[in-house]
């Protein structure tokens, strides 16, 4: 009976420990699989938080590229700015005093205010151009042909003609159109009226302010500074009013240089001589042609542009046209009641026009 209970409270004592040993495993099995769950909402935490970073580094990344995307178009927009009227207003702008003709040969010389922003030409042409600044497509254009030189080559006289206005009449014309820098301007060519009328010229309030004498060949330089002298027997207060001087040139075949004509005589400048095969000859040669119209724009600013009668002009009514022309008066009577000559005029010349 002893031995029965004995085995009785063995086997008690086994199914207890198999029961503690259950429960164990049974805890255990708890633990491992609230362990699991952890590891599982880590992975998942850590998964949320790799999107996150992944969509805040897409976020700065679209924000960054649309950053430099508006910097570029700030960049395109500020490089289609055309500002052509501040250049010419900065080029053209007149001198601080009337200059006397002795400090022409100087002020004709001063480089150019400011310079044109184009960067592929910066390095060769630094006197019109530069890497960065102000842009103008207008003023770009003249550049262009300047260092392309059209009809630099050319040997007959209208290609001389075409590069002489790209030189020396493109300034006025670009003075006027962008800033108007003179409220009456006229630049002409001599279309054969009159031998004493200079082969170009240009009026400033009907008074002529600048001139020059053309010539095909390059050796006849001489024969039009020499045209230059003696076509300037017209000048009287009449005729010119309080201007002190006036600005000229002499050209002939790809050969110019720029003078000053006073009272009775011309003066050629030696160090305004230019070659305008030479395409710094050009634009320096150009660069003289934009102090000219500064000088002349300063003249008129102090009302020294400014007189009685204007040459060239003509006065017409319904019978007969009268021109004042250089040392004479034009007269042209039409005669269109007259059938025996169809329609045609008659010219009276009257010499010795004074005041």
């Amino acid at each position: 009976k002893a031995k029965a209970k004995a085995k009785e409270a063995e086997a008690k004592a086994q199914e207890a420990e198999a029961v503690e040993r259950t429960q164990k495993e049974i805890v255990k099995a708890k633990v491992k699989k609230v362990e699991a769950k952890a590891k599982e909402a880590e992975a998942k935490a850590q998964e949320a938080e790799a999107v996150e970073r992944t969509q805040n580094a897409i976020v700065v990344a679209k924000a960054k590229e649309a950053e430099v995307k508006a910097k570029e178009g700030e960049r395109e927009q500020a490089a289609q700015v055309d500002d052509s009227p501040g250049i010419a207003a900065a080029w053209f702008a007149p001198f601080d005093h009337v200059p006397t003709a002795d400090e022409l040969p100087s002020l004709l010389r001063v480089p150019l205010a400011e310079k044109i922003c184009m960067p592929q030409l910066a390095d060769a042409f630094p006197q019109v151009t530069a890497r960065d600044g102000r842009r103008s497509y207008m003023l770009s254009a003249v550049i262009i042909a300047l260092v392309q030189g059209l009809f630099a080559d050319s040997t007959n006289e209208l290609g001389n003609v075409a590069l002489l206005d790209t030189v020396v009449s493109s300034p006025f014309i670009i003075a006027n159109r962008l800033i108007h820098l003179f409220s009456d301007l006229t630049f002409e060519r001599n279309s054969g009226e009159g031998s004493l009328r200079p082969d170009a010229y240009c009026k400033v309030n009907g008074v002529i302010v600048f001139k020059g004498e053309d010539k095909r060949e390059a050796s006849a330089l001489n024969d039009a500074i020499a045209e230059l002298s003696w076509k300037s027997c017209a000048w009287n207060t009449l005729f010119m009013g309080e201007l002190p001087f006036m600005l000229c040139y002499a050209s002939a075949g790809n050969l110019m240089q720029f003078g000053v004509q006073k009272p009775g005589r011309v003066t050629m400048f030696p160090n305004l001589r230019f070659n305008l095969k030479l395409t710094q000859d050009r634009i320096a040669a150009f660069t003289c042609a934009i102090n000219c119209c500064r000088v002349i724009g300063t003249l008129a600013t102090h009302g020294k542009v400014a007189a009685q009668l204007h040459l060239y002009d003509t006065f017409k009514n319904d019978t007969c046209e009268v021109t004042i022309e250089t040392g004479f008066v034009r007269k042209e009577v039409h005669l269109s009641w007259c059938v025996a000559l169809g329609g045609s005029t008659v010219c009276f010349l009257t010499t010795g026009v004074t005041p």
